[in-house]
């Protein structure tokens, strides 16, 4: 990146930071408000719940400033503001995780509660840096080369008749997904009504994928549903 790309990214970063900061404060709050109306604030249930949240939300961050970094520039720096961004998103958040604890043991020392509590905000982090690994395959620009990196506009999707999914299949299974909740078509009930219809997709259009590939993605869309359930 040059100096000019640089100040950009990082401008588009520090505003994104901002906001998903702002959106775990504003959604934990709404969601505190709830569980308390409801009784079960003090409780297991608010560790579920205000992960649920804290993941939706890093997720949704990821997938903007990966488009985003990509968009100013496709070299291995660009990754590593994206990785250094993240890291700082969950900096920014560890005291909301801290206050849902706090809440959820009504202020005791409970020492089980708060490793368990802790080990969840660990996998939501792992999770990420895994989803932040593969990602990095997207940076392979060299940092001396003249050409653009190929927008989703621009670029000829490639062919592919079997075998591992590429992005853009992946891509237009979700716009699928997202058509059929939409219309009303796809009414899940469950994580595995999200995986089928996605195993029915990937097979219709002759295209294999591991059970695994498939399953993180329909639990990732199931995550969000009920996150919305308890929200509403």
């Amino acid at each position: 990146m040059d100096e000019r790309q640089r100040t950009q990214l990082s401008l588009i970063i520090a505003h994104k930071l901002s906001l998903a900061e702002r959106a775990t404060n504003k959604e934990a709050n709404a969601l505190y408000a709830s569980m308390s109306a409801k009784g079960t604030l003090g409780s297991g249930a608010t560790i579920l719940a205000i992960d649920k949240v804290i993941r939706g939300i890093a997720e949704t961050l990821l997938v903007e400033l990966v488009d985003e970094a990509l968009a100013i520039s496709a070299d291995l720096e660009s990754h590593e503001c994206v990785t250094s961004a993240l890291a700082k998103h969950f900096e920014n958040v560890t005291p909301e995780f801290d206050r849902a604890i706090k809440m959820a043991t009504r202020g005791q020392t409970r020492p089980s509660v708060d490793q368990a509590a802790q080990d969840r905000f660990a996998q939501v982090k792992a999770d990420i840096e895994a989803q932040l690994a593969i990602a990095r395959f997207k940076f392979d620009v060299p940092l001396d080369t003249d050409a653009p990196y190929p927008s989703k506009s621009t670029a000829a999707p490639p062919k592919n008749t079997g075998g591992k999914p590429l992005a853009e299949h992946w891509d237009a299974m979700w716009a699928d997904i997202a058509f059929r909740l939409w219309i009303g078509d796809l009414k899940p009930k469950r994580q595995k009504d999200i995986s089928d219809a996605m195993f029915d997709w990937l097979s219709a259009q002759r295209i294999e994928s591991g059970p695994t590939a498939v399953t993180d993605r329909a639990r990732a869309l199931w995550q969000r549903i009920e996150r919305h359930k308890l929200e509403g």
